[in-house]
């Protein structure tokens, strides 16, 4: 017998995503961070509110393969030209700087972007903008 794999798995309510699609089309899921992680880029970690009002946090290299474009090979460190984006949790906006950490950017406003099953007036998100947190 083979067994179930997971996805995910709601710390605070239990519920269980076993695909990521299911878990991205989810209406009470919402993106609300990334946290670099400087030495190793796959090991950062998206951040995502959840309807039952958790946080969870999942590492890049679970999205990787959402990202097709040309991965550059240093993060951009000159203040001039870096508008910090990545040291900002909660930040959800596009970067322009040609850096390694660009890829992340990208994919996490795929994830941002991604097309869910919010159509019906009970869906906790509707009409909502995602909360920003700081950790």
């Amino acid at each position: 017998m083979e067994k179930n794999s997971v996805f995910k798995k709601c710390p605070n309510c239990g519920f269980v995503w076993n695909k990521r699609e299911d878990f991205l089309e989810d209406p009470e899921i919402r993106i609300c961070g990334y946290q670099l992680n400087r030495s190793k880029l796959l090991s950062g970690l998206f951040l995502f509110h959840h309807g039952c009002l958790t946080t969870l946090a999942i590492e890049v290299e679970q999205f990787r393969d959402l990202y097709t474009g040309a991965v550059h090979q240093s993060l951009e460190k000159n203040p001039e030209h870096c508008p910090g984006y990545c040291d900002s949790r909660d930040s959800l906006q596009k970067c322009t700087v040609l850096c390694e950490g660009v890829f992340a950017r990208e994919i996490l406003l795929m994830i941002k972007n991604w097309p869910n099953k919010c159509n019906s007036s009970d869906c906790h998100y509707q009409n909502e903008s995602p909360v920003q947190i700081q950790l």
